[in-house]
């Protein structure tokens, strides 16, 4: 079997419960144990278009337009790692050739404003990151070592413009060791964090909104983390509120004054949080665990995971819904993408077996 190396705090600061699992590509990870309120029904909408390539999952996604988005994970080829990118051109999810110095990666986070700016990260499942850029041409690959001690780790990627690209990992045997860069269009240099950041979106270039951990006496504490242009800061928040979960929360920042924030409460129970530029506001959501991949729906609601169940909330009203699967097998999403100016969502992950081994990657679509 090969490692699956996923972004993961210590759970030994979270009270979310958690479940262990093993994938035909992967090793034992921290996932959300979700329990919905009330059954949850076939999804309107929501269907799979695609299933790609056999005993793989897609890990990351970005779509920049109706007819132009990417997706990256790897595959299982004879007990080898294969890293894999798809195109989506309006018809079909094309592979796409791949330099050979990325062979053996798993590639997990994808970020991309244009055709031409395409970013992607992945990790060898030790201590090699890589960092790929899609210039509409060709591939550029710059790769690193983290520090002795550090878990296999791939970046988590967020691209603003073509010189303003963010990557944000985890380096050094401690729980939250931040390990931040930037990318101004010429060179990468590392920027101060005040904690590990999971989850991020941007308002601007001078106004970048993320979830994540900071330290604590007792441990770390989930933390919402502002960049104002010079500096990342923690940004104030109701006191016990979990920011994020284990594996992942959500951020979403439509305005400097609208920024969305899903996760877990103190009780575990699924939240979403508002900024309005003075003071946040909650949502509580009849969801037990922590709500993930926060997306907005194109119509002034707002799309989210709970472990293997779609969430949607709008106006004060909440609605779950089952993902989409298989005959003997079921979905487990890893991103959600909104198709830019419509209210089309993408969905990328794994069709997974009973002991959750990956059997095919998979691609579902809300709406046209």
């Amino acid at each position: 079997m090969l490692s699956r190396p996923r972004m993961a705090i210590d759970t030994k600061w979270d009270e979310v419960n958690t479940k262990l699992r093993r994938s035909a590509v992967g090793v034992m990870v921290a996932v959300s144990v979700v329990s919905m309120a009330a059954p949850a029904e076939a999804a309107p909408g929501w269907r799979i278009t695609a299933t790609p390539d056999r005993n793989a999952g897609l890990r990351g996604l970005a779509v920049t337009g109706p007819n132009s988005a990417w997706a990256a994970g790897y595959q299982s080829v004879n007990s080898e790692a294969v890293p894999v990118v798809r195109r989506w051109n309006g018809k079909t999810w094309q592979r796409m050739p791949l330099p050979a110095s990325v062979k053996g990666a798993y590639l997990h986070s994808v970020s991309a404003t244009s055709n031409t700016n395409v970013w992607i990260s992945g990790s060898n499942g030790r201590r090699k990151q890589y960092w790929m850029r899609w210039n509409g041409k060709r591939w550029a690959v710059v790769t690193g070592e983290l520090p002795e001690e550090s878990w296999p780790h791939s970046p988590r990627l967020l691209a603003v413009g073509a010189g303003d690209v963010w990557s944000f990992g985890r380096a050094g045997a401690g729980p939250i060791g931040p390990d931040v860069r930037h990318y101004n269009g010429r060179r990468w240099r590392r920027v101060k964090a005040p904690g590990l950041i999971v989850r991020a979106d941007a308002v601007s270039g001078k106004d970048v909104w993320a979830t994540g951990w900071t330290p604590g006496e007792r441990g770390p504490i989930p933390t919402v983390m502002r960049w104002n242009g010079t500096s990342w800061r923690k940004q104030a928040q109701p006191l016990g509120v979990r920011a994020t979960g284990t594996v992942a929360g959500g951020v979403l920042a439509l305005g400097s004054k609208n920024v969305w924030v899903a996760g877990a409460d103190s009780t575990g129970r699924g939240l979403l949080l508002r900024w309005n530029g003075k003071t946040w506001s909650k949502r509580p959501a009849p969801i037990k665990g922590t709500l993930s991949e926060l997306v907005d729906d194109g119509n002034g609601g707002l799309w989210m995971l709970a472990g293997r169940r779609l969430v949607h909330y709008k106006a004060g009203k909440w609605t779950t819904r089952a993902v989409p699967g298989r005959t003997g097998l079921q979905t487990e999403i890893g991103v959600l993408a909104r198709v830019p100016k419509t209210t089309s969502i993408w969905a990328v992950g794994a069709l997974v077996d009973k002991k959750s081994i990956d059997k095919s990657s998979v691609v579902l679509k809300y709406g046209k």
